[in-house]
């Protein structure tokens, strides 16, 4: 079974692009923690994005249920990416059948003072 959140790809592009907030570049941060951040804020991201698509999802799956597995945080600089997983459940309205899916995909970020901004989502 394949769950067919695929259309709202893109609208996860466009939020991801809208959230992550900013702070003063007065820090001195470890390249462990930095890639923390990093993650941080992708994973912040895509869960804002997931919450504001689930109104959209809710009118063909019920019971709908997702899980952000952020892996691989690459830092060059002051640019980074985020590659991941999006698990997602939910229970067909019209077959009844329980469908699941996971989503890959790159979220981008730029260096904010001491934080991370998404810049934008790239699924695959």
């Amino acid at each position: 079974m394949n769950f067919t959140f695929t259309r709202p790809l893109l609208f996860l592009a466009t939020v991801f692009m809208l959230v992550a907030p900013t702070q003063a570049a007065t820090c001195n941060i470890k390249p462990a923690q930095d890639a923390a951040n990093a993650r941080l804020s992708a994973m912040n991201a895509a869960n804002a994005a997931l919450r504001a698509a689930y109104l959209g999802y809710a009118t063909a799956y019920s019971d709908i249920v997702y899980k952000v597995l952020p892996g691989k945080t690459v830092i060059n600089g002051n640019s980074a990416y985020v590659v991941g997983n999006i698990a997602v459940q939910g229970t067909n309205r019209i077959s009844g059948k329980r469908e699941n899916n996971i989503l890959r995909g790159t979220v981008t970020l730029v260096r904010s003072g001491c934080n991370w901004r998404t810049t934008g989502y790239k699924p695959g």
